[in-house]
């Protein structure tokens, strides 16, 4: 008896879970594309010296359907970063979009 109770308590906390997961996605700080032929690839890509959030977005903002400052909002949130300074040799985590 206590196994059953065990297995039925495994299966509430996973739909509690599962549930979680979903109402955070649909709550997403990240722009949805609007596209189910879309899809977002996250890449780190090595901070170069000159690399600004501007020429980061110009490059890797391609098929998002964001402008260049709501991809950089995006990309600073995904990097939690309060300010617009990159350090050459980091790494940035962007979003690539591809269809």
């Amino acid at each position: 008896m206590k196994s059953t109770g065990l297995v039925f308590r495994g299966m509430v906390l996973t739909a509690l879970f599962l549930l979680a997961v979903i109402v955070i996605s649909e709550h997403s700080a990240f722009p949805s594309l609007g596209s189910s032929s879309s899809h977002a690839i996250y890449t780190s890509v090595k901070i170069s010296s000159g690399d600004s959030l501007t020429s980061i977005a110009e490059t890797y903002n391609t098929g998002s359907g964001m402008d260049n400052e709501e991809y950089i909002s995006a990309v600073r949130s995904l990097n939690s970063m309060s300010g617009e300074k990159l350090h050459p040799g980091c790494y940035l985590t962007v979003i690539r979009y591809t269809k």
